[in-house]
């Protein structure tokens, strides 16, 4: 999807799935982590092929079911030459630039609650002269979102308190940072508790509906218990 009003590119990196969310794997057998990451996909796709302030929306992934997915939301198709995070990252934000792209956003698969709000916040910052917008997950450890003007010094370094990390590189190019701390944006989900509080939570459609009748209901494979 490609609107010419604007310069700002959505961009969703997604694993090949039958290497995801392994964390979950003593409750999810493959296949029901397969459908969770792609269920996942489609409910951050649906947020923002919706959202005006994007100039488009690009998939970056090797996995022919994800990429088909992709296609169904009219995204674009981007080569992904890596099979580590940030180096495919690197190669997103090439091939946007050459797009005629002025900054990105990158939102991983596995932050089905975000909104409207959330994306429509991190563009204004980029519009209103931040470089670089970060939104941290519940703990303010890792990143779960950030926005970045294409045209200055950063490198994506995803993983282990990547929040700090990239806050540090920020401090230290002499970045205009902004946080954009949000209860949907900062859910990811990694673990059955975050399951258990998506659960809880309005929003993300496609993901909930999983849960509800392949998950929790009406099966009773899993069961969320309150203190």
């Amino acid at each position: 999807m490609i609107r010419e009003s604007a310069a700002i590119w959505a961009l969703l990196p997604t694993k090949m799935l039958d290497r995801a969310k392994t964390r979950l794997a003593g409750v999810l057998s493959p296949a029901q982590r397969r459908a969770l990451v792609l269920a996942m996909a489609e409910d951050v796709l649906a947020t923002l092929v919706r959202a005006p302030a994007l100039a488009g929306v690009a998939l970056l992934s090797r996995d022919q079911a994800v990429r088909e997915l992709g296609r169904r939301y009219n995204a674009l198709l981007l080569d992904d030459p890596s099979s580590e995070l940030n180096e495919s990252l690197e190669a997103g934000r090439t091939q946007l630039h050459d797009l005629g792209a002025s900054a990105m956003l990158v939102v991983p698969a596995d932050v089905p609650l975000i909104s409207a709000a959330d994306v429509a916040t991190l563009s204004a910052a980029i519009e209103q002269g931040a470089d670089l917008v970060l939104a941290p997950d519940r703990e303010a450890s890792g990143t779960n979102a950030l926005a970045l003007k294409l045209n200055v010094p950063f490198r994506f370094q995803f993983g282990l308190h990547s929040f700090q990390v990239h806050q540090s590189q920020a401090r230290h190019n002499n970045l205009a940072l902004r946080i954009h701390r949000s209860h949907t944006l900062g859910l990811d989900i990694d673990t059955f508790d975050d399951l258990c509080l998506l659960s809880e939570m309005s929003g993300a459609q496609t993901t909930q509906a999983l849960l509800r009748e392949t998950l929790f209901e009406p099966l009773g494979r899993l069961v969320c218990t309150s203190e």
